[in-house]
């Protein structure tokens, strides 16, 4: 699993756009910042957990530093509960944002190489399994196929008044896909993902080189 920094190198690089997102270890630094947001949530970046529910090491709905203070002190008692011998390389503050949760992933695969992945995203991934898959590289009618032949696209492209910025998605999965091709990483996950009207916020990430 590729180190925060590496990730954030290659994020930077490519222009995913991630939710407005502040790291480090300190405390008193992640305070400074709270007043950046009405809500909040504080996570670990942490090479040893894959899973971040399964450790309990996100925390929502966090709203001033009182509560935060609470919360930095909460993960680093799951944290370290979970797994003992947890690295632990930041903390990561970010905006709590609204949306719908989709998933952009990359894998390779033993017979056609690197292919991209799209579904349903967020804790139940794995449970649905609503995805479509392409192999690389891609068009943008190639995403939009893809997009459309998921169960979740009868939710983005409208479902009862709801509007979600397609247009972005689009660009993410191509972005994802030109990336995936051009770094030397094995598979990567975006996950979740959050899509509203305003446009799509990568919440979560994992590089494995």
């Amino acid at each position: 699993m590729l180190t925060l920094k590496e990730s954030l190198k290659i994020i930077k690089k490519y222009r995913i756009p991630i939710v407005e997102s502040y790291f480090s270890l300190e405390i008193e630094y992640l305070k400074n910042r709270i007043k950046n947001f009405d809500k909040a949530v504080l996570k670990v970046y942490s090479p040893d957990i894959v899973h971040k529910t399964e450790a309990k090491s996100v925390i929502l709905d966090i709203r001033n530093k009182k509560e935060l203070e609470k919360a930095y002190k909460d993960l680093l008692c799951n944290v370290f509960s979970y797994n003992k011998n947890s690295r632990i390389e930041s903390f990561v503050l970010q905006k709590q944002i609204n949306g719908l949760e989709i998933f952009v992933g990359g894998k390779t695969d033993n017979v056609f190489g690197k292919v991209i992945v799209f579904g349903a995203g967020g804790i139940f991934t794995e449970i649905y399994k609503d995805i479509s898959i392409r192999v690389l590289p891609i068009s943008l009618k190639d995403v939009e196929e893809m997009v459309k032949e998921t169960k979740v696209y009868e939710i983005l492209k409208g479902f009862r008044g709801k509007k979600f910025n397609l247009k972005s998605l689009f660009e993410l999965i191509l972005r994802s896909g030109n990336m995936f091709l051009k770094e030397n990483i094995k598979e990567f996950d975006f996950n979740p993902v959050i899509i509203n009207e305003k446009g799509v916020y990568v919440v979560d990430w994992r590089f494995i080189r």
